[in-house]
């Protein structure tokens, strides 16, 4: 009868872990954000974007972040739209300061 409880437990245990790794790991992957193909690699909040994701053409107008559900971006910063994921970075270092990923 102990078997089946110590067996019984261990399964529980397993399955408990494997979903709290799963959990962890979307949560990791919702902060940071993956750059397109052209470059290599992935940043994260406080990481130093290239200025080539500042392009007016890549930077979000404020009709924009409000419709995309955004707070206002914070002093001397603005909301960037890389891939599925909205980058506030600071328009003075290029520094992200948030990731938010995209509402699908």
């Amino acid at each position: 009868m102990k078997i089946k409880s110590l067996i019984a437990c261990t399964a529980l245990l397993g399955c408990l872990s494997g979903a709290s790794l799963a959990a962890y790991a979307e949560d990791n992957a919702a902060q940071s954000v993956q750059i397109p193909e052209s470059d290599s690699g992935s940043f994260k909040k406080g990481d130093k974007l290239p200025d080539h994701f500042r392009r007016p053409d890549v930077v979000m107008q404020d009709k924009d972040w409000k419709k995309a559900g955004l707070p206002a971006p914070k002093a001397q910063a603005e909301w960037v739209h890389i891939n599925d994921k909205y980058v506030m970075v600071s328009v003075v270092n290029s520094v992200v300061i948030d990731i938010v990923p995209v509402k699908k």
